[in-house]
């Protein structure tokens, strides 16, 4: 999804009088908190990149193990050439720039807008309603990328 299509799709749902840079902005601000909550705990492939795996350092937590939560994570190397650069719009930024969130998980974006603007127009019925949509969209594809994706992991060690 592009953000002109997000704008349009909330011109078309909820009729409005708030500016498009305003709503640039707003996705630009989702965007940058799903990118530090969730691309950069994860790694994900930047558009047309195929990350490699390494497992020097770890390895997968086994599922069927009898106790899952002590076995460590694989441990992969924190590169920009595997997550996708932190986004940033601005009323300069062309509308047909695509947002992080790729389909079918993308309809979040509509969603957010919408409830902004409800929190604007201090509709709040409105606003819980839009807000609960958005947080069930955004839950799922945070999910989706928790199974998918392997997570980073950073060595700590702790000094006694």
């Amino acid at each position: 999804m592009t953000i002109q299509e997000a704008i349009t799709q909330v011109n078309q749902m909820k009729p409005n009088v708030i500016t498009q840079a305003q709503k640039i902005a707003w996705l630009s601000n989702l965007d940058q908190m799903i990118w530090n909550e969730i691309f950069t705990r994860h790694v994900i492939p930047a558009d047309g990149t195929t990350p490699e795996y390494t497992t020097t350092d770890g390895y997968w937590p086994d599922p069927l193990s009898p106790d899952p939560i002590r076995e460590r994570p694989i441990i992969v190397p924190a590169s920009e050439t595997i997550t996708p650069a932190k986004p940033e719009y601005t009323a300069q930024t062309s509308v047909s720039t695509k947002l992080l969130v790729e389909s079918p998980y993308d309809e979040m974006y509509p969603f957010y807008l919408a409830a902004k603007i409800d929190l604007v127009n201090q509709e709040f019925d409105l606003y819980a309603n839009n807000q609960q949509l958005y947080n069930n969209a955004y839950q799922t594809y945070a999910d989706y990328v928790h199974r998918t994706y392997p997570q980073r992991y950073h060595r700590s060690r702790w000094i006694l």
